[in-house]
């Protein structure tokens, strides 16, 4: 069963490494504008998967576990995640979630290296009750999108937003700046706690970075 999702996985992502369909594009737009209420606008959005391992799948919901592709809207009042079935990219049966754009603390964008040039990155939303959403992104529409979704939430919180939470941590060892506290960095492998939370909310530079894991 863990191989047959694996393999749908990849064939899902080797599609997305090209253009992405015009299908399952509409499917995103489509899937999240059912989610509206008649007075929102969806003003930015991105297809992902969720990140951080077993724990991060258990801080959206437990279904998450089985179902880890999401569609991700942003309106002018909530934030929305949408789960997908893997199988044909239409929105799943399992119920949306949505966080008001009030409890949203913050969405950050960084860039990953990948091997064969496909792009990716990480999408980063903190949420007022400490919950710590990271979504993988894959493909060329969907990292475009993510981080034209991340500049949009910006752009429309900067009058409200006060102090910005500090999201990045730098390796003890090397100085790289990473989304979260690793054991070892991905970056040069070493052993980098303790981690040195930083006060930069800049995403950190994929000039000149070896290729690292992705979750």
């Amino acid at each position: 069963m863990r191989k047959r999702g694996y393999k749908a996985r990849y064939a899902y992502e080797a599609r997305a490494s090209q253009n992405e369909e015009p299908t399952e594009i509409a499917s995103l737009i489509e899937g999240l504008q059912s989610l509206l209420a008649p007075d929102e606008h969806l003003l930015g959005y991105t297809r992902a998967w969720i990140a951080g391992g077993l724990k991060g799948k258990l801080n959206v919901c437990p279904e998450a576990l089985f179902a880890a592709l999401v569609n991700v809207g942003l309106t002018d009042k909530n934030l929305y995640i949408q789960h997908v079935n893997l199988a044909n990219g239409e929105p799943s049966k399992l119920s949306p979630h949505h966080y008001p754009l009030t409890d949203v603390l913050h969405i950050q964008f960084a860039d990953s290296e990948t091997f064969g040039g496909t792009p990716a990155g990480r999408l980063t939303i903190q949420i007022a009750d400490n919950l710590c959403l990271r979504l993988r992104v894959w493909g060329f529409f969907n990292v475009r999108e993510a981080r034209s979704l991340a500049k949009v939430f910006q752009a429309i919180t900067a009058q409200h937003r006060q102090e910005e939470p500090p999201l990045w941590h730098t390796c003890n060892a090397c100085g790289e700046k990473l989304d979260q506290p690793y054991r070892f960095c991905p970056y040069c492998g070493r052993p980098s706690s303790p981690m040195i939370a930083t006060d930069s909310t800049t995403p950190p530079s994929t000039e000149n970075q070896e290729s690292s894991p992705l979750n």
